[in-house]
């Protein structure tokens, strides 16, 4: 995976703004660090999740 990064926007609530400034992920300390955290969690877990599907 590369570390290159690209813009992205999204208008999202006021309660999942307040859930992402909740997150904790070390190093990350604003809402785009703790989102980029985020999605990279998810990914490592839908990956784990459907390789152990396809085995």
């Amino acid at each position: 995976m590369t570390n290159k990064t690209v813009p992205f926007s999204a208008r999202i609530s006021v309660e999942d703004a307040e859930f992402i400034s909740t997150l904790a992920y070390e190093g990350a300390h604003t809402p785009s660090d703790k989102l980029r955290a985020l999605l990279a969690e998810t990914g490592s877990r839908y990956y784990r999740y459907y390789m152990k599907l396809f085995r």
